[in-house]
């Protein structure tokens, strides 16, 4: 309403500027008393069309623009109160000569009005134009704010809108329901009580044929006989016949139906039935609407693309919700594998019917090898080879299962076929152990056999943190005690590299290496081949540098070693 107030008083300002203006041209001679008059003529009937139309937006409000404390203010303007006798006599003359009103019972002649208003003594231009503002503005709420004879449109004894013409609205709600009965091709009842009832209202309460309409559309409640689709004797549709009914129901077996299943039969989970019932028109659902519901059921569908790098925990964690929801929610998934361009299921969609297909269903399965694991002794300890490869079989099974809206819930072997046996793959491992024992006390083993070369301690201006031992390039090295390998690979001065981590807290690194045997996260025993003696990084030649670390410091290694 306020938004309306001020369009209105900005139309009133334009009113206001357009009338004073005319008035100063008539004033200072540049338009003849005839263009003047015509000008204010225009200005009159243009402005007071578009005042009217204003009045008609604000008549859903049953309100008006200006109160009734305002209305007073402008008649005491225009009655002239704050101004002389005179000023109040020559004023009125004028605005009731522009308006064709008589004065004093008789009307002014033009010419009497231009002697008039080009005597400056008494013309007061602008109180003119402000007058003759107020009277059109007036004029336009008077006539809106008059009372006129109406019929009033009530719903269970209620007002829901004025009309000037009884006959005309009764036709029309007769009407809308022949239409709505043609449409449906049943009868169309109304649930609500409809009369009419002769009053009075203000002009602009009054609505038309379009405005009466659109009312009766928003506000009644037109119902006929359609067809409920139950599940368990809850309404899941409402559809307008059995025919529609039962195409829906069609469609959805249609839509999970598969030649794949042999002596398939279809049915619903559910028990279905179709009634008919009585309801509104506007809670019956188009077959299209009707089928999305009964698929997808009521909680809206949200799915995610599958993109390179994602992964269950990723996909999880951007939609706020866990792996195992999203498990469940796609029960077709087998194990955590992905594929880029896959369609995964936020929400767990829940159908409000269940379309179940049982029957046989024959698939060509993969038959995976097995290895078989043979020891060499003259092989070192942590290291294998292949000797034989091993080859898949392949299998036809048949199977008993139940389908349930694509997805297979339950399966029972019928009968299985072999096509292709399956060919183990024979994989030979290392026995032998590193073993350099120096008959020492320690309870670490000696990685491999060799002279040390440079003990631990202070050599030149530093300090050596290790132990060199000598060896030949390609001489296998063992791991010192069992434990956890927690890295490997290039680790600048000392060449390539491997550290264990072992459980009684110490740490031991191989350094030097020409070749790694080993990964991170690898569980190695004690003697077990970790890689090779090299001279990688910064080495004088072929040596093994063996260091121990306890409690983070670096510790003499013959103290440690047997």
């Amino acid at each position: 309403m306020k938004s309306n107030n001020n369009k209105i008083a900005a139309l009133f300002d334009e009113v206001k500027t357009s009338t004073t203006s005319a008035f100063k041209k008539l004033r200072s001679g540049k338009n003849p008393l005839s263009g003047t008059l015509t000008r204010l003529s225009v200005i009159q009937t243009t402005k007071t069309k578009l005042l009217r139309q204003k009045y008609q937006q604000l008549k859903e409000s049953r309100n008006t623009a200006v109160s009734k404390q305002d209305s007073t203010s402008w008649e005491n303007s225009l009655s002239g109160e704050g101004m002389t006798s005179k000023e109040k006599i020559n004023q009125t003359k004028l605005l009731m000569f522009i308006t064709g009103l008589k004065v004093f019972g008789q009307k002014i002649s033009e010419s009497a009005l231009i002697r008039f208003v080009n005597n400056k003594k008494y013309f007061n231009f602008k109180a003119a134009a402000a007058a003759v503002f107020i009277l059109i503005s007036c004029g336009i709420f008077i006539y809106a704010n008059s009372a006129v004879p109406a019929c009033a449109v009530l719903i269970d004894g209620k007002d829901i809108a004025y009309v000037s013409d009884r006959a005309g609205a009764e036709k029309l709600l007769t009407s809308m329901k022949k239409e709505k009965t043609a449409e449906w091709n049943r009868r169309v009842d109304i649930t609500q009580t409809v009369t009419f009832k002769n009053t009075k209202v203000k002009r602009y309460q009054v609505d038309d044929a379009a405005e009466l309409q659109n009312i009766f559309d928003r506000k009644l409640n037109f119902v006929a006989v359609a067809t409920a689709i139950k599940a368990d004797g809850k309404t899941v549709a409402v559809v307008h016949d059995e025919k529609a009914a039962e195409e829906i129901l069609q469609q959805l077996r249609k839509s999970y139906s598969t030649e794949d299943i042999k002596d398939g039969k279809v049915g619903f989970k559910e028990k279905i039935e179709l009634v008919n019932i009585p309801v509104s028109l506007s809670d019956v659902m188009s077959p299209e609407e009707a089928l999305k519901l009964i698929k997808e059921g009521k909680e809206e569908k949200k799915v995610h693309i599958v993109q390179e790098g994602d992964s269950l925990w990723t996909i999880a964690r951007k939609n706020d919700t866990h792996v195992e929801d999203l498990l469940k929610a796609n029960p077709s998934l087998e194990g955590e594998h992905l594929d880029i361009g896959q369609e995964l299921n936020l929400v767990a969609v829940e159908p409000l019917i269940n379309v179940e297909i049982t029957g046989e269903l024959t698939l060509e399965e993969t038959v995976p090898y097995k290895v078989v694991v043979e020891t060499n002794k003259n092989l070192w300890r942590g290291s294998q080879k292949v000797k034989t490869n091993g080859e898949n079989g392949l299998k036809e099974v048949t199977y008993r299962v139940v389908m349930r809206n694509g997805d297979i819930v339950s399966k029972e072997v019928l009968q299985e076929k072999v096509l292709k046996e399956a060919k183990d793959k024979v994989v030979v491992k290392g026995s032998r152990v590193v073993v350099a024992s120096r008959g020492g006390s320690g309870i670490l083993g000696w990685p491999i056999r060799g002279q040390i070369t440079s003990r631990y301690g202070k050599r030149g201006r530093g300090t050596h943190t290790g132990l060199d031992i000598n060896g030949t390039t390609g001489q296998p090295v063992g791991a010192a005690e069992a434990g956890k390998v927690t890295s490997t690979g290039w680790q600048g001065a000392y060449g390539k590299m491997v550290t264990i981590r072992h459980s009684n807290g110490l740490v031991t690194r191989y350094a030097h290496l020409s070749s790694i045997k080993v990964s991170v996260g690898q569980e190695v025993g004690r003697g077990d081949l970790i890689g090779l003696v090299g001279s990688t990084g910064r080495s004088t030649g072929s040596h093994l540098h063996f260091e121990v670390i306890s409690g983070g410091s670096f510790r003499n290694p013959l103290n440690y070693l047997k």
